[in-house]
């Protein structure tokens, strides 16, 4: 939904709503909605695209 880092937002999620974080990447997941990841809490995660946009 929004990769901080890369400063890439989608339209639903703009800059404006997340830009504030700085660093790491917003995910929307099947477990807990909208999660933050920054790259230290990645660490034994596997994380797979299931669609783009």
């Amino acid at each position: 939904m929004a990769d901080m880092d890369g400063d890439e937002y989608s339209s639903e999620h703009p800059k404006e709503q997340w830009g504030y974080l700085h660093s790491g990447v917003m995910i929307d997941t099947d477990f807990g909605g909208l999660v933050h990841y920054q790259q230290d809490t990645l660490v034994g995660e596997t994380i797979e695209l299931v669609q783009r946009a």
